[in-house]
Order: C-alpha cells, then sequence, then structure tokens
C-alpha cells in the first residue's frame, strides 16, 4: 500500500502551521476548503470557494503585500492555476504553496488528473527555491518547518489518495469568511 496523507491530516497540520507562524492561509475550493474548517479553521484563513486555481495568486498578493502568506490547494485546484505558480517561481515571491496530490477531482466527480505518486514539480522548472513531495505526516511536518525558514518561494506536493470521506460543508458564508479575515488582518504582526 502507498504511503500517503489524508486530507484531514493535511488540514489540521497546515492549519496549527499558519496559526503558530502568524501567516494568513489562503484555501482553493474542494474537499480541502471543508477539511480546513473541520479542523478548526481560524480568522487567518481565506477560503476560495469560487476561484479554483487562484489560491497562488491570492496569496502571492498577501506576500507581496507585506504578510508572507501560505497557499492549500487540491492538484485540480493547482493544474488550472498554473500561472499563478509560474508567476510566484519567477518572481521569487516567498510564500509557501501546498498542493495535496491525490490524484482527481474529486469533489466534481472524481475525474482523473494523474497518479499520485507522479506528481511532476513543477516548482523546480518555475524557479521556487525549494520543493519537496511528502507521504506521511511526520515528513509534512518537517517540510513545514523548513518552509519558515526559506527565503524564496517552497513548494510541498503532499501525497494523498482518493476516497476520503469529505467532511461537511460549513454554514459560513462567503460573507462571514471575509469578514473574519477583514478583522485579523486589523491585528499587528
Amino acid at each position: 500500500m502507498t504511503r500517503h496523507v489524508s486530507r484531514a491530516a493535511l488540514a489540521s497540520a497546515v492549519l496549527a502551521w499558519t496559526a503558530d507562524t502568524g501567516r494568513p492561509l489562503v484555501v482553493g475550493n474542494g474537499f480541502l476548503s471543508r477539511e480546513v474548517v473541520a479542523a478548526g479553521d481560524g480568522d487567518h484563513v481565506v477560503h476560495l470557494l469560487a476561484g479554483m486555481g487562484l489560491a497562488p495568486a491570492v496569496a502571492a498578493g498577501m506576500t507581496l503585500a507585506g504578510r508572507p502568506a501560505a497557499a492549500l490547494e487540491g492538484d485540480g485546484n493547482h493544474l488550472m492555476g498554473l500561472s499563478g505558480t509560474a508567476t510566484i517561481g519567477l518572481a521569487g515571491i516567498p510564500l509557501t504553496h501546498i498542493v495535496h496530490w491525490n490524484g482527481g477531482w474529486e469533489s466534481t466527480g472524481g475525474q482523473r488528473v494523474v497518479d499520485p505518486g507522479c506528481a511532476h514539480d513543477v516548482g523546480a522548472t518555475f524557479g521556487y527555491a525549494t520543493t519537496e513531495t511528502v507521504d506521511d505526516p511526520a515528513a509534512l511536518q518537517e517540510a513545514l518547518t523548513s518552509a519558515a525558514n526559506t527565503d524564496g518561494p517552497t513548494l510541498i506536493h503532499v501525497i494523498g489518495a482518493m476516497g476520503d470521506p469529505p467532511a461537511p460543508r460549513s454554514a459560513l458564508t462567503m460573507t462571514d469568511f471575509t469578514t473574519r479575515f477583514r478583522h485579523w488582518t486589523k491585528t499587528p504582526t
């Protein structure tokens, strides 16, 4: 059996890491967004409920505005937004970009993307300072810790698997998420 990190474990680890390091977290749409809410969410989280592929670009904007950010998205979102990934790498924007590779667009019906074990690392091609592929929670934690000390962009591919049960939908609206985040941005860094 191939090792992998569940969406729930990934969401919990990234949510805790961003809260501990004071980073805003931009989460792509789909099941990962639900997992982040189920893991406890936080005012520092921006959910792009209608922005497939845009999490890294939004995180880049936040970083350029003075708040080093993290982007969390699935492989489907990642493939839809490669232009943002290219811009981050080519411009050297120092953010942390985490991609959950489960091999498909699971929240829209399970269409296949690519075998999760065959994640091609576009980070190196686009000039990310560091790139890593992890397949267990301990390696994920090490990669996040390392990312906090990297000057340029970091891309972490997290190997997942299709079939994790989805977390329930959040009762919060896009307006609720936006209001919380705006309040959080007014807190000192």
